[in-house]
């Protein structure tokens, strides 16, 4: 691929577009991701690529979590760790699918991410009643999610919204 001065351009400003939407509702990689493989990057590129720049969006998160004290440690050790083994598997994961295969499913996904945040009724509710413990959460949810996030990434914040916040 050569990086013409158009899709430099073209890429900045798909990504302040992308990086406003991400701060005000999450979904950002929802545009990035495919703008990524349209300038001509193919999907592993297109996530890694994605990804780390995603990573500091999530810093920036965990920063402002711990400065308001929302983030207990003790706690969250072992989802922490089963969390950081799933992101990890589903990295890896992706890398031993064909970009074939992830050529054509990833159209999938990213509409089938776009529609729950676009139709999740209870996304961004105030009113939002535990429906397991907080250690089944962490047990089961927390590493299902890291490991999508690890895989596909874009939207995986809108899956967890941090109870404490809300209230």
């Amino acid at each position: 691929m050569e990086v013409t001065l158009e899709i430099i351009a073209m890429s900045f400003t798909v990504s302040l577009l992308a990086g406003f939407v991400d701060s005000i509702s999450g979904g950002g990689g929802l545009i990035m991701l495919p703008s990524l493989m349209l300038f001509g990057l193919n999907p592993a590129q297109a996530l890694a690529t994605n990804k780390f720049q995603a990573i500091f969006g999530k810093l920036s998160a965990v920063q402002y979590y711990l400065k308001h004290g929302l983030i207990d440690f003790s706690t969250l050790r072992l989802p922490m760790i089963l969390s950081f083994i799933s992101a990890g598997i589903g990295a890896l994961l992706v890398q031993y699918i064909s970009t074939d295969i992830l050529t054509t499913i990833f159209p999938y996904m990213i509409g089938g991410a776009a529609c729950y945040i676009l139709f999740s009724s209870r996304l961004g509710d105030i009113d939002v009643k535990n429906r397991i413990s907080v250690g089944m959460y962490g047990l089961l949810c927390a590493p299902l999610i890291a490991f999508y996030d690890g895989f596909f990434g874009p939207a995986s914040g809108s899956f967890v919204i941090p109870k404490k916040v809300l209230d």
